[in-house]
């Protein structure tokens, strides 16, 4: 994964953690995200590195190195690939975006600390706030 990019299933737990955190949401909201962590332990195990991850970015949800160390093992673990994942994590994104204030969290979740996160196929080359190129 390059260093300026951020998967959907990385966004959705990391955005959903920071909500829980700042008491933004509905239980729609946390209904959703028990969904898209117990389809991550289901396919991957509780011990699993992503479940691991998942658990340690609840504890610290502000820390962008944890959200870092997500991504990466949603990489390695191939959850970003898996449909019924990606759904999961879209549904949990979308109903966040619906939030007063979930945008913007999702927003900050998506800047890191030398730039932007980016997800989605972009198709041209960024260049991030401090002048390094996506390509």
């Amino acid at each position: 994964m390059e260093a300026n990019m951020l998967d959907t299933v990385t966004q959705a737990i990391a955005a959903a953690s920071a909500a829980g955190a700042q008491q933004v949401g509905t239980a729609m909201i946390s209904d959703l995200y028990k969904g898209l962590k117990a389809m991550l332990i289901k396919k991957f195990g509780a011990k699993s590195d992503v479940a691991d991850a998942v658990e340690k970015l609840e504890k610290k949800p502000d820390s962008k190195g944890r959200v870092e160390t997500l991504a990466e093992e949603v990489q390695a673990a191939k959850a970003d690939k898996d449909q019924d994942i990606l759904v999961a994590a879209e549904k949990l994104l979308a109903a966040l975006r619906e939030q007063p204030g979930g945008s913007q969290i999702i927003q900050n979740v998506a800047v890191g600390e030398r730039g932007a996160f980016v997800t989605g196929n972009v198709g041209k080359n960024i260049v991030t706030g401090d002048g390094n190129t996506v390509l």
